[in-house]
This record gives C-alpha cells, sequence and structure tokens, in this order.
C-alpha cells in the first residue's frame, strides 16, 4: 500500500557552474514530463478528479537547486524576482519558469522567485537559497542556461533528462490510524470580543461525525523552501468510502475549535498527530484514507457512537 520514499525526481541530470558571481552550486536535480498533475485547486476537489497538465510538443522541464550564500556583515538577504530567473534555450529564447513545488510532487502554476534571509544567529548558523521550477520547453530540448541574474547570483548549463515520472506527494511519510472515535455532535467553543461562544455540530440524519486520529511520520523533507521539515495542510487528505465516494471534512481539531484547513509541519525523524473529522455514514464500516491520490491508510469506523465529543 505504501511506496518507499522518492527523491525529488526520478530522472536526474547534472549541472555545470559556467559563472560564479556569488551562489555556489551544493547541489542539483533536474526532471522531464510529457503531463504533470497540478494542486493549483486540487483541495476543494474530491478523490479522482484530478487536472492534469498536458502541451502538444512540449515537456515540463523541471528544476531543483540548492545554493550557498557568502553572508556577511553586507549581505542579509538574497531576493531575485521571478520575472528576472531566466532559463536561455540554445537558439536564444528566454523562458520564465510556469510552475513550481512548495511541496514536492504537489506542482502548482505560478512563477518561482528566489528568496532567503541570513539566520539570525549567524555566522553560527547557515541558511542555503533553495530554489525549484518548471519551465515548458519544445520536445527535443537538449539543455539550456539557466541565471539568476545580480550580485550574488549564479549561472549554469542545464540539460534536459529523459522523459520520466512526478514523485508521489505521499512517498515523504507514512501514515497511520492511531484512534477513531465517532460522535452524534461535537461541542465547539470560540472565543470573541472577550467572550466564549459554543456551538454545536451535528451531522445529517442517518450519519455521524468521525473524528480521525492520524499520525504522520516523515521519512524526508518534502519542501523546497529553506526548511528540511515535511509540511501538509488538512486539505491534502481525503476519507474515501469503499465506492469511491468523497466524505465531505468537517475540519481539524484545534484547541475547542474545528478548522477547515491547518498547516501542519514536523522534522523527518520525528512524529505527531493530527485529528480531523468528517461526516459519514452511521452504517459505514471501512473507509480509505487518501493524501493527494494515494490511498496511505484504512479506517475502522465500526466503534460505537458517542452522544457528543
Amino acid at each position: 500500500m505504501r511506496r518507499s520514499v522518492a527523491a525529488l525526481f526520478l530522472s536526474l541530470a547534472p549541472l555545470s557552474a559556467l559563472a560564479q558571481t556569488g551562489l555556489d552550486l551544493i547541489s542539483s536535480e533536474t526532471a522531464a514530463f510529457d503531463s504533470m498533475v497540478l494542486w493549483n485547486e486540487r483541495d476543494v476537489r474530491p478523490i479522482g478528479l484530478t487536472e492534469v497538465a498536458r502541451v502538444e510538443g512540449q515537456i515540463f522541464f523541471g528544476v531543483s537547486l540548492i545554493l550557498d550564500v557568502p553572508w556577511s556583515d553586507d549581505l542579509q538577504r538574497v531576493s531575485i524576482n521571478s520575472s528576472d530567473i531566466k532559463l536561455t534555450l540554445p537558439d536564444g529564447t528566454e523562458l520564465q519558469a510556469i510552475g513550481a513545488y512548495d511541496y514536492l510532487g504537489m506542482m502548482e502554476l505560478g512563477s518561482p522567485g528566489l528568496s532567503v534571509s541570513r539566520p539570525y544567529n549567524w555566522p553560527e548558523s547557515d541558511a542555503d537559497a533553495r530554489w525549484q521550477g518548471v519551465f515548458l520547453v519544445p520536445e527535443g530540448t537538449s539543455g539550456g542556461t539557466l541565471t539568476f541574474p545580480g550580485e550574488p547570483g549564479w549561472s549554469g548549463e542545464v540539460t534536459v533528462p529523459a522523459v520520466g515520472r512526478e514523485v508521489d506527494a505521499a512517498s515523504f511519510a507514512a501514515f497511520t490510524i492511531a484512534d477513531v472515535d465517532r460522535y452524534r455532535r461535537i461541542a465547539l467553543e470560540d472565543r470573541r470580543a472577550g467572550l466564549d461562544i459554543g456551538s454545536v455540530l451535528t451531522p445529517l440524519p442517518g450519519h455521524v461525525l468521525a473524528d480521525v486520529e492520524i499520525e504522520i511520520a516523515p521519512t524526508a523533507s518534502n519542501r523546497t523552501a529553506n526548511e528540511e521539515r515535511f509540511h501538509w495542510s488538512t486539505s491534502f487528505f481525503r476519507l474515501v468510502a469503499a465506492d469511491g465516494t468523497t466524505y465531505w471534512p468537517a475540519g481539524e481539531r484545534f484547541m475547542d475549535r474545528l478548522l477547515d484547513d491547518q498547516f501542519n509541519g514536523v522534522d523527518p525523524g520525528e512524529s505527531a498527530t493530527r485529528r480531523v473529522v468528517w461526516m459519514v455514514p452511521e452504517a459505514a464500516d471501512v473507509a480509505f484514507l487518501f493524501y493527494g491520490d494515494t490511498m496511505v491508510a484504512q479506517v475502522d469506523l465500526t466503534g460505537a457512537v458517542a452522544d457528543e465529543g
């Protein structure tokens, strides 16, 4: 059911520096795809409704870089606009990235810039610049020159590898079900203007609220930005019936509230648990937890139903 942890890309090719103008290449990976799954609006779509981008005569070319920054008393921040970062093809055509991964395996259309700040406790701590972008290049393109202008900046040759497959976004962590409770209603409380405001969440007739505790144990970082952590949001999860129906989420527990989309993060090698509530038919005995389009756990829904949680 679970796949092993994958590298950022399945097809790799080296980069070589043409000119050093301050930033120094630490590592790089490249990849090519004939189609890509888009995540821009995926958080509001049911399982199986997947948006796939494909352009006739073109391929998607991804580049991931880690660059060393020569921090100094004078250099506290490096910021390069997305419109200034260019891939120059052998015929002189200049291209701007059309997409990027904030989280590996989750491509979104957009133009990524590069931004990194000097650590507050420098020089005891360091911070590298990480950049990941996806270009749309003609089929048969052998490579080009990727340029980050400015001082400090960087320029290097990039080679387009053979077309491969996208990495699975779920491959950076293990997901297990720690606990499941079922309720006929859930009491909530918020505080506004110094007042405690109580409320009750009640499902439709014939349904219950399944309170699912998910344990997330990352094995690698899924970030292309400057952080070695695994990040996820509540909206990346789907609870799915045996017939493929996507159950609608009520939210993730946060104190005495349910939030529709909570941002979370944990270091690889550690683990965290989060409780997410879905409305499910009371007669349902099993469901399946998906992370993106990947099934990561089976959920037992046969427990007793409590009146209130």
